[in-house]
């Protein structure tokens, strides 16, 4: 049976680090059995990204264009007013439609096609530039 996780290593993630930036790319690929389906980036409590100026998370269509979405938003990240689960951790929740109004601050929309995600960090910590954190999985809801 495929696992519904798609990990950096398993979701054929490709890391680029340009100067003070690293990126993840999702291939689209590796999202099977559905795009309509959502997905789940979980972060645990204290287990952000380690950066020193910011970190988002963009999605692109199959072309690598932006995703028309009715909030009009194509990332999402540190800058936005994510809001907390009640033991500290951070969904980000990926899909086509709302997850709800209470969960809307932490939606990331993408259409009902292929798509791709990227993760950038601006201003890395040594905690990653020594390889102590990696991007957790995206889950499949």
């Amino acid at each position: 049976m495929r696992s519904k996780s798609l990990s950096s290593q398993r979701a054929n993630a490709i890391a680029s680090r340009q100067g003070s930036a690293t990126s993840w790319s999702i291939r689209p690929s590796s999202i099977s059995n559905g795009y309509s389906r959502g997905y789940v980036l979980h972060f645990d409590k204290r287990e952000l990204p380690p950066v020193d100026a910011f970190w988002s998370v963009t999605a692109y269509d199959s072309d690598g264009y932006f995703i028309p979405t009715p909030l009009k938003r194509q990332a999402i990240g540190d800058r936005d007013k994510l809001v907390a689960n009640a033991d500290g951790s951070v969904d980000l929740y990926i899909q086509a439609d709302s997850p709800g109004t209470d969960k809307e601050s932490n939606w990331l929309p993408v259409g009902k096609e292929p798509f791709t995600l990227l993760m950038r960090l601006y201003s890395r910590r040594e905690e990653f530039l020594e390889g102590k954190w990696e991007p957790p999985a995206v889950n499949r809801q």
